[in-house]
């Protein structure tokens, strides 16, 4: 073995090992109450599908506690070894079909408030805390880690876009795609042939 795939080799070890020392710490809850890392993340993960339900969401299979715990480590590693509050984090492409229409519907949904309410309940852990750029950078990402894993298909809003889109007979709502109208937007077509007045 090459002396270079050695070093690499041993970072990738050191990389696993680091990550296994974190999840095995344990967080404060409130303060006077420590917790195991493990527990909390398979909590939250859990809470979180159940929340997205109650919004109409139903998270992917492949939404599970591995997910969450490498999307918090990223963030804390980032933040708290490498110094970088903001660097971008690689997202997994959507497990959906990924329309536009149904990251607008998503974005519309999982607004600042609907993001508070979950988050309420996971503030006083001290990953979640909202007064430390940890707690701050989970709360602004938590919309870019649930989407991938939403399942479309059988959620409610997935359908709902689905039916919007496909469903009506009007010539507007056909337009969505492949119109015969191709670069122009669809409400101005429609306004010029006297519809929306």
């Amino acid at each position: 073995m090459a002396t270079g795939d050695k070093v690499q080799l041993n970072r990738v070890v050191d990389m696993v090992n680091d990550f296994q020392l974190w999840l095995d710490q344990e967080v404060w809850n409130g303060g006077d109450e420590r917790v195991g890392r493990r527990e909390v993340i398979y909590d939250f993960t859990e809470s979180a599908r159940v929340f997205m339900k109650s919004i109409g969401y139903i998270m992917d299979s492949a939404w599970n506690s591995r997910v969450v715990a490498r999307w918090m480590y990223t963030i804390q590693r980032d933040i708290i070894v490498r110094k970088r509050r903001y660097d971008r984090i690689a997202y997994p492409e959507p497990l959906h079909r990924n329309w536009p229409e149904d990251l607008r519907e998503f974005q519309y949904i999982m607004d600042f408030d609907t993001i508070s309410t979950f988050m309420e309940e996971w503030k006083s852990y001290t990953d979640f805390d909202e007064d430390t750029h940890i707690g701050q950078r989970m709360f602004c990402e938590l919309p870019n880690i649930l989407y991938p894993f939403i399942n479309m298909d059988k959620s409610y809003n997935g359908l709902l876009v689905e039916d919007a889109l496909y469903d009506s007979d009007t010539d507007s709502d056909e337009s969505w795609r492949g119109s015969k109208r191709r670069g122009t937007d669809a409400y101005i077509a429609d306004m010029n042939e006297g519809f929306h007045r």
